[in-house]
Parts: structure tokens; C-alpha cells; sequence
């Protein structure tokens, strides 16, 4: 799920969700509805979103993602010495962590 700051920045800025939309050709209503995480912006619009907050696009979003345990990841452990490289299902990993 993609999450953000735009709420938190957008106010630091002192910018109403109007003000920020005519900076970047959107309407309140699309401000609003990405702040609430229910609009996923595209991409040119999150560049020019964190542009116009002078912020990098990475501090303004990211992804959250719920970690799946019943998934085949795959945690790679590189040892220094001797150079040998270890697979291991994530939630072996885990298991060996503690």
C-alpha cells in the first residue's frame, strides 16, 4: 500500500488542500483523497507534489507493505569469511535470529 506525508508537509508549508492542488494542477478533492490514502497519485504527479513542497519524492511516499508469512522469501546472509553465501525461507531466518 502506498502511504505518505503529503497531510503532515502540506501543513508544515502552511498550504490549504487547495492551495497545493492549483500548484500542481489538481483539485482539492484529489489532495484530499491522497492524504487519505484512497488515491494513488501517478507518477508525474507525485513528482510535481513533492516538488512543490521542495521535499524528496521518497520522504513524501513509500510503500507499506504486510509482511506474508506464508510466502517462499528469500533472505540472502553473505558471510565476510570465508566468502560463502547462505539461502534461507524468511521465516527460517527468523527462527535462526533468536
Amino acid at each position: 500500500m502506498l502511504k505518505n506525508a503529503l497531510k503532515k508537509n502540506r501543513i508544515t508549508h502552511e498550504l490549504t488542500q487547495s492551495e497545493l492542488g492549483s500548484r500542481v494542477g489538481v483539485t482539492r478533492q484529489t489532495i484530499a483523497f491522497i492524504e487519505k490514502s484512497e488515491f494513488a497519485p501517478s507518477v508525474t504527479l507525485a513528482l510535481k507534489l513533492a516538488a512543490a513542497l521542495n521535499i524528496p519524492i521518497n520522504e513524501l511516499f513509500w510503500l507499506e507493505e504486510k509482511l506474508n508469512t506464508t510466502s517462499y522469501d528469500v533472505v540472502f546472509i553473505v558471510h565476510s569469511y570465508p566468502a560463502t553465501l547462505s539461502f534461507y525461507r524468511f521465516d527460517q531466518a527468523l527462527r535462526n535470529e533468536r
